[in-house]
């Protein structure tokens, strides 16, 4: 009752989580994530690559988020935010933004372009506790 009393109203659910609010903060290393866009035919392109090229990504593509490079030394653990933007994910009541771990691979988050947005990704490489390394990518869905 609740949650059809506020999709009603146009509201939605804040869930997003901020890293600080977990962890000490502290970016010693570099960290570049990239995303293989999953398309229908053909082998998958990279998300910079075609953000580069002024390209986004149409809905229902697979995509798979992963370090692509690093500098940390040492062991380190992964986390990832993937945070929903735009009038879509606020009418779906579907923002997200919890800091979570990796669910493909022990670096990797697999995810699908669901609807419309401009949307958020974030890797967080955390070292004894403090998070050393940390990057982000923009993930436009048209």
């Amino acid at each position: 009752m609740e949650e059809s009393v506020s999709k009603a109203l146009g509201t939605w659910r804040n869930t997003e989580q901020f890293i600080e609010d977990m962890y000490p903060v502290d970016i010693k290393y570099n960290l570049e994530i990239d995303c293989a866009v999953h398309q229908n035919q053909g082998l998958p392109k990279s998300l910079r690559d075609m953000l580069t090229s002024g390209y986004g990504i149409s809905n229902n593509k697979k995509l798979i988020f992963k370090i692509k490079q690093h500098d940390i030394t040492g062991h380190f653990s992964v986390k990832w935010k993937i945070l929903n933007v735009g009038a879509e994910a606020e009418r779906r009541d579907c923002i997200r933004g919890e800091i979570d771990i990796p669910n493909y691979d022990a670096t990797s988050r697999k995810e699908t372009a669901d609807f419309k947005g401009v949307h958020l990704v974030e890797c967080y490489a955390i070292q004894n506790g403090v998070v050393v390394a940390r990057d982000q990518i923009q993930v436009p869905i048209l």
